[in-house]
C-alpha cells in the first residue's frame, strides 16, 4: 500500500549547513497544511539527515555517480521510494545549471523524469537557474519542466531564464526555503525569552564566509589567490580599524574529516595565510546544525559572504550583508531583497570597494537593518500565491 506522502530529492546529506537549512524550511512548508504529513528524503547520509531533521530517509547515490549506477543497473532505491510516495519534490538550491566538468542539471532532472514516468505528482521547489551554455541542457530543461505540476524558483532572474528557454508552465517565485527555517528559529528564540547582548558592552562582531570556487561555470574569471588576499585584507581592516571580533563561518565542512573537493574550513585556512591578524580571529570549525550557526550569526553586526546561505541566514536574522557575487544565485537573492548596492562581482571585489561599504553599515547599523527588513518583507510576500497551489499538490 502506497504511503500518502512526498519524497524529497536534493543536495542533502553532504554536511552543507545552507542546504540543510533549506531542507528544514521545506519540511516546515510542506507540513503547514498537515503537521503529520509523511515526508521522506533521498540523502547521501541517512543517519545525519535523520539526526538533523527527525525525518524518514532513503540512501541514494551521490549526484555525480547516479547516472553510472543507472547505466550499470545498480539497485535503484530512488525508484522504490517513488513508487511508495505519490508526490515527488525536487529542490531547493542551484540545481539547474551547467558545470565545467559534469552535467549538473542532468543529474538532478533525471529523478524528476523517473517520477513523471511513474505518474507521480511533481514539484520543483525553491531552485535557482545558473549558467546554462550546453545545447543539451537547453533542450532538456523545458522538455522536463513542461511536464511538472508545480514550478517555483527563488528569484525573478531564474523565472525569466526558464521562460526564455521555453518553459511554458507557470513559473512562480518563493523565498529561499532556508528563510522559513531561520524565521522559525528566531521565533523560538523570542518565545524562550532569550535576550540579545547589551549593545554597549561588546565589541563589533563581523562574520566572513569564504568557499572554494572550482567548477562554478564560465563567468568565474578571476584569480582566486587575489581574492584570498583581498578578503584577508578586509578582515584585517575590520579588526584593526573597528576593533571588531572577526568570525569565519564554514558552511560546507565536516566534523571529523577534511574534503579535498569542497571544504570551507580548508578555504578559510588557506585565506588566513594572507592575514596579518589571523591569531585574533575566531575560526569556527564546523556547525552541527542550522540552529548553532544561526545562534552565532544572530549576534553579528554584518556578514561579508561568499556562500549564498551566509547572506540568506544573516538577512533572515536582520543582520546586514555584503555579498561576494560569484554566481547568478547570489545576484538574484541580493536583487530580490533590494540590496544590489551591497552585491559586488568577484572581479571587482577589492578592499577599496568593500571597506567603504563596511564602514557605511557599521556607522549606520539601524539604517542598514531597516533596508534588509523592507527587502525581506517584499520578497516573502510572493510566497502567498504559491501556498494554495502547494496544498492542492499535496492533497491525497
Amino acid at each position: 500500500m502506497a504511503h500518502q506522502g512526498a519524497l524529497i530529492c536534493g543536495f542533502y546529506g553532504y554536511s552543507n549547513t545552507g542546504d540543510e537549512a533549506m531542507l528544514s524550511g521545506m519540511v516546515q512548508l510542506l507540513r503547514q497544511q498537515d503537521p503529520n504529513y509523511p515526508l521522506t528524503v533521498l540523502t547521501f547520509n541517512p543517519e545525519d539527515t535523520q539526526r538533523r531533521h527527525k525525518i524518514s530517509t532513503v540512501a541514494t547515490h551521490a549526484p555525480r555517480r547516479r547516472l553510472d549506477a543507472i547505466r550499470n543497473k545498480v539497485q535503484d532505491p530512488e525508484r522504490k521510494a517513488m513508487k511508495e510516495n505519490p508526490v515527488f519534490v525536487l529542490g531547493g538550491g542551484d540545481l539547474l545549471r551547467d558545470g565545467a566538468d559534469r552535467p549538473v542539471a542532468q543529474f538532478w532532472l533525471w529523478p524528476m523524469q523517473k517520477a513523471i514516468k511513474l505518474k507521480r505528482r511533481t514539484a520543483l521547489l525553491g531552485v535557482s537557474v545558473g549558467e546554462i551554455w550546453k545545447p543539451e541542457t537547453k533542450e532538456l530543461i523545458p522538455w522536463v519542466l513542461n511536464q511538472v505540476d508545480l514550478i517555483t524558483v527563488r528569484d525573478s532572474a531564474s523565472k525569466q531564464k526558464l521562460e526564455a528557454l521555453g518553459v511554458t508552465n507557470p513559473v512562480h517565485i518563493i523565498p529561499d526555503l532556508a528563510l522559513q527555517a531561520v524565521q522559525s528559529l528566531a521565533a523560538s528564540s523570542r518565545t524562550s525569552g532569550a535576550k540579545p547582548p547589551a549593545e554597549t558592552s561588546r565589541p563589533l562582531q563581523v562574520g566572513i564566509s569564504v568557499r572554494w570556487m572550482s567548477n562554478r561555470g564560465q563567468t568565474v574569471d578571476y584569480s582566486y589567490a587575489e581574492l584570498q588576499k583581498e578578503m584577508a585584507a578586509i578582515a584585517d581592516y575590520a579588526a584593526s580599524k573597528h576593533n571588531a571580533v572577526v568570525h569565519f563561518l564554514p558552511f560546507q565542512a565536516f566534523d571529523n574529516y577534511y574534503s579535498n573537493d569542497d571544504d570551507d574550513y580548508i578555504a578559510i585556512l588557506e585565506m588566513l595565510r594572507h592575514s596579518r591578524q589571523s591569531p585574533d580571529f575566531v575560526v569556527h570549525r564546523y556547525f552541527p546544525s542550522t540552529a548553532k550557526l544561526a545562534a552565532v550569526i544572530s549576534n553579528l553586526d554584518v556578514v561579508v559572504g561568499m556562500r549564498l546561505h551566509s547572506l540568506i541566514i544573516a538577512a533572515g536574522l536582520g543582520v546586514p550583508v555584503i555579498a561576494a557575487d560569484y554566481d547568478p544565485k547570489v545576484t538574484g537573492f541580493m536583487t530580490e531583497i533590494g540590496q544590489s548596492d551591497y552585491s559586488v562581482p568577484l572581479r571587482e571585489f577589492k578592499r577599496d570597494r568593500i571597506i567603504p561599504l563596511l564602514d557605511q553599515i557599521l556607522a549606520q547599523p539601524q539604517l542598514a537593518k531597516d533596508g534588509i527588513a523592507r527587502g525581506l518583507k517584499q520578497y516573502e510576500a510572493q510566497a502567498q500565491a504559491v501556498k494554495p497551489l502547494l496544498a492542492k499538490l499535496l492533497k491525497p
